[in-house]
């Protein structure tokens, strides 16, 4: 087990390496995943039309100047929301935008923490590593006022797989897309990504599985994400097979995001109102919940 300090794409990062696992986080660029390896196989997708990212106070539109891939948090919103205030909240939240304070550190751990402008609230990440190739994410959100807040979260990995990489859940999920009047690809339904060639880009949201495990096999490799579905109720999916882009002239990409979320809606008014009691901190509360990875032999099922 080791942590040490190195330098990503110009920043200061911190690397977490034991039991087989490399991780790799940048606190100044939103304390974002920048590498997560089990194996010797990376897992995260990195956009080549927007190297090297340049986040931090940067202005303008996140999927145009700032979708360069790894591992988001996306807090307290997802979509562009105007408030009733004045207040306008940016694209995929705020956090990405922001440096993260590094509050804790050892050999097998490391915990982020932020506090936000647009609420007032402060989050922390927890990441370790475990025994025999386990990452444990723990997060803490605390309501720092005397006033009842909603909020949506959702963790937002880009993953980099192959066509015909396949998700695995123990009995099938109610899949419904994020889009009103739209119908969902068959290749989603199926749980199965296609090639670029397929031209599709959706987001679907589900409940999440009764166990709280979904598992992506690819090429040989496998990465499974379990959590409490009491404390994570939802899970969104980003499939993009060639059929989106966000940088203008670039051509699209082909990528695929798991997002356990709070909140089941990129709309944060329809988030909220969907999942009330999820997205709703009282005053002075303080939230927790978890989401580990584990990255078991790929012809075996998580048990």
């Amino acid at each position: 087990m080791a942590l040490s300090t190195s330098e990503a794409l110009g920043r200061e990062s911190f690397l977490l390496e034991g039991f087989g696992l490399c991780l790799e986080v940048v606190p100044a660029e939103g304390g974002r995943i920048v590498r997560l390896e089990a194996h010797g196989h990376a897992w995260l997708w990195s956009n080549p039309s927007l190297q090297p990212p340049n986040r931090v106070d940067e202005p303008g539109s996140y999927v145009a100047a700032h979708d360069d891939g790894g591992w988001d948090e996306i807090f307290p919103n997802l979509s562009p929301r105007q408030c009733d205030d004045g207040q306008a909240w940016p694209d995929h939240g705020e956090l990405w935008g922001r440096a993260w304070d590094v509050v804790r550190s050892n050999r097998e751990s490391l915990a982020l923490a932020v506090v936000s402008k647009l609420l007032p609230v402060r989050l922390e990440r927890s990441i370790r590593l475990l025994s025999p190739g386990k990452v444990a994410l723990t997060y803490m959100v605390d309501n720092l006022s005397d006033t009842e807040l909603a909020f949506t979260w959702a963790a937002h990995p880009l993953l980099a797989v192959s066509p015909g990489a396949r998700l695995h859940v123990k009995e099938p999920l109610a899949w419904w897309p994020e889009a009103t009047g739209t119908s969902l690809p068959q290749a989603l339904l199926d749980g199965v990504m296609p090639g670029r060639e397929a031209g599709v880009a959706c987001k679907a949201f589900a409940p999440a599985p009764a166990d709280g495990q979904l598992t992506v096999l690819d090429d040989g490799h496998a990465l499974c994400f379990r959590w409490d579905p009491a404390r994570i109720p939802h899970v969104g999916l980003w499939m993009n097979a060639g059929g989106w882009s966000g940088v203008p002239g670039a051509p699209p990409y082909h990528n695929l995001a798991v997002e356990p979320c709070i909140g089941p809606s990129d709309d944060f008014e329809r988030a909220c109102a969907l999942a009330p009691e999820a997205t709703m901190l009282a005053p002075r509360e303080t939230r927790t919940w978890w989401l580990d990875l584990e990255f078991p032999i790929s012809s075996e099922a998580c048990t």
